[in-house]
């Protein structure tokens, strides 16, 4: 789960331009279906996110070109690239147990600023 838009959760549009997010990334299976963090959950990174919002009037992140980094604690880190289409976003690589992923990321909205991302990636390079 990722707080991703503060403005969407204040119910305003968000403004064309630059911006930067951040939030915790917890154990897929440990969310409530709408975002909530249960008692227990576990928290397993920190995702930030920076870009710039070309076409506000678009839903989500639609209107949007951006990078963003999934850092694993002790893992690793995921890196994602460019615009979200379809609700999906490119993964670029990774470092620690991720090295050499590739595939994509599946954005779905929670509503009220959050979103459940789901990474579909190859098997990271194995190293020799």
């Amino acid at each position: 789960m990722l707080d991703t838009d503060p403005a969407a959760a204040a119910g305003t549009p968000p403004p064309a331009g630059a911006y930067y997010v951040s939030g915790a990334i917890y154990s897929g299976g440990t969310l409530g279906g709408d975002g909530s963090v249960p008692s227990g959950a576990q928290r397993v990174g920190t995702q930030r996110g920076w870009g710039w919002r070309f076409d506000p009037s678009l839903p989500g992140v639609a209107g949007m070109v951006a990078t963003a980094s999934f850092d694993i604690t002790g893992r690793g880190q995921i890196v994602l690239g460019g615009a979200t289409i379809g609700g999906r976003r490119a993964i670029l690589g990774g470092t620690g147990e991720f090295r050499g992923a590739n595939g994509q990321v599946d954005v779905v909205s929670l509503g009220a600023g959050r979103s459940r991302w789901i990474l579909d990636y190859s098997q990271p390079y194995a190293g020799t």
